[in-house]
């Protein structure tokens, strides 16, 4: 700083075939920082080539760096990751400012150059980091660009305002249905949820009117609020049954995890977003708007200032864009008698629950990871029962009474019910497959299809014995002997079969 040269400081430059590469080393058991912008001097023929002179070179000249007023320098360092942004003109007339503990060391690489443009983007992201590192640049760029959507998303994404819309630990297992945030709260949340649509709408040249989604948003929030177990057996259970209780166990051990409260509000802030873009499918363009707004940053951030730490923040974000992209998993229109096993096989083609459940291929096997696994199952049904529970107030259902065609309404809460149990139904054949799958992808499947189904994949694998465990052979038939005895065979079964009965058939479910 004060002109002096300090000689424990080794710094090189190379360029080969438009590469770059500039090394800085500190050789001493001190803090340093300084300039480098001209090298030590070095011999060199002159012109003519008759004699040697000593010549020095500047940083600019070592490494080919262009020098118009518009052009920058990004380049990243090897050691720490981390990108940095320079003015190149600033690199030839002042060279690049280094900081460097005691023997510690810079390897910068991946130069690349690139030309600011009317907007003044790369000059205001350059003011804004001062030469600090970023683990992106380009995503540095994107969050300036953002700042007017982010600026409105912290009114509401902040420790002090979150904490008001997340329910205190004492009353979350109350029954109670007045246990619900304060009105003023849920005003002050619309509010600021439309401005940050506001923000976005413009941003994304959007035209759809941003009042009915955020009214939305606030009844959602207050719906789930608090929501348990013992509110769902309240009401919505049928009387006396044994499985809405186990249901309603299985939200209240998802919903009772570290920063579960925390998923579920930032889904439910959130997994309706795309409705802003208009028709279309929203869950998809929701799950597209947490990134491209970078969402999960501005949520990741604030959630370690409420307490979590690194893991648990980005365990939160990573449910909430996986949960937004699968809102709508649950499909009531699926023939019941094969529908956990089609909803599960759909949603195992996402790639993003496979990153959850850690699938993966060793010989020639896919395996799947348990825990993600009851991750994926209990999350799925939180979500499926909130986001049915949202909209229960409106609900009503017509069901024919008659073969006259008359129709009667059924109550809100006792059809909500039925779709709870659904729900449920599901999650728990997928534990069931899960228990008797060996942690194997196809034999999850597998588990999840009818006994005919199951064996009429058998039978078409192979027809000939194979061995079991123990080492015998099956007794395998051909086809032409398994056509001699048909009849004979089903009356013998038909007589053994009792009223009660457990024993195994033929293969084929008796309805």
């Amino acid at each position: 700083p004060n002109g002096s040269v300090n000689e424990n400081v080794f710094a090189y430059s190379n360029r080969y075939r438009g590469e770059r590469t500039l090394v800085v080393f500190h050789n001493a058991y001190a803090d340093c920082r300084g300039w480098i912008r001209t090298s030590a001097a070095f011999s060199e023929k002159d012109s003519e080539g008759q004699s040697k002179v000593l010549r020095q070179r500047t940083l600019g000249e070592g490494l080919a760096l262009p020098s118009g007023e518009d052009d920058y320098l990004i380049f990243r360092d090897q050691i720490n990751g981390l990108e940095y942004i320079y003015h190149a003109r600033t690199l030839w007339e002042q060279g690049m400012y280094i900081e460097l503990g005691a023997y510690k060391y810079q390897v910068f690489l991946d130069f690349r150059e690139v030309r600011d443009d009317a907007s003044r983007s790369y000059a205001r992201l350059n003011a804004s980091l001062q030469g600090r590192g970023v683990p992106s640049i380009d995503e540095a760029l994107q969050e300036l660009h953002l700042q007017p959507i982010h600026q409105a998303l912290r009114e509401f994404v902040n420790p002090d305002f979150l904490q008001q819309l997340l329910p205190a630990a004492d009353t979350v297992g109350e029954a109670s249905t007045d246990t619900r945030p304060d009105e003023a709260i849920l005003d002050d949340l619309e509010t600021r949820y439309q401005n940050f649509l506001e923000a976005g709408k413009a941003y994304g040249g959007f035209q759809e009117d941003t009042a009915p989604l955020a009214r939305q948003v606030r009844r959602e929030v207050e719906t789930l609020w608090g929501l348990n177990g013992e509110k769902l057996r309240q009401q919505y259970a049928p009387p006396g049954s044994r499985k809405f209780k186990a249901a309603a166990e299985v939200l209240d051990t998802r919903l009772d995890a570290t920063a579960a409260r925390e998923v579920l509000l930032c889904w439910t802030l959130f997994h309706r977003l795309g409705a802003i873009a208009g028709n279309g499918d929203s869950a998809t363009r929701s799950r597209t708007l947490l990134d491209e707004w970078l969402i999960h940053k501005v949520v990741r951030n604030t959630l370690t200032k409420l307490g979590l730490n690194a893991a648990e923040a980005v365990h939160v974000t990573t449910l909430l864009k996986l949960l937004t992209a699968c809102q709508g998993w649950f499909d009531e229109k699926a023939p019941k008698k094969d529908r956990a096993h089609a909803l599960l096989a759909r949603l195992l083609r996402d790639p993003e629950v496979q990153h959850l459940l850690q699938v993966n291929r060793f010989n020639e096997v896919l395996w799947f990871n348990q825990e993600g696994f009851g991750t994926l199952a209990g999350w799925l049904f939180v979500i499926g029962v909130a986001g049915h529970l949202a909209a229960a107030p409106a609900e009503t259902a017509a069901k024919p009474a008659s073969a006259a065609g008359r129709k009667k309404k059924t109550p809100a809460p006792e059809a909500t019910g039925k779709t709870i149990l659904a729900i449920y139904e599901v999650v728990e054949k997928w534990q069931k497959a899960e228990a008797a799958s060996e942690y194997q992808v196809e034999k999850l499947l597998a588990a999840l299809k009818g006994p005919a189904r199951r064996k009429a994949a058998a039978s078409g694998k192979k027809s000939k014995a194979a061995p079991t465990k123990s080492g015998k052979k099956t007794a395998g038939k051909t086809v032409t002997a398994a056509k001699e005895k048909t009849t004979k065979s089903k009356i013998a079964l038909e007589k053994k079969k009792r009223p009660g009965n457990p024993k195994k058939d033929d293969g084929k479910r008796q309805d």
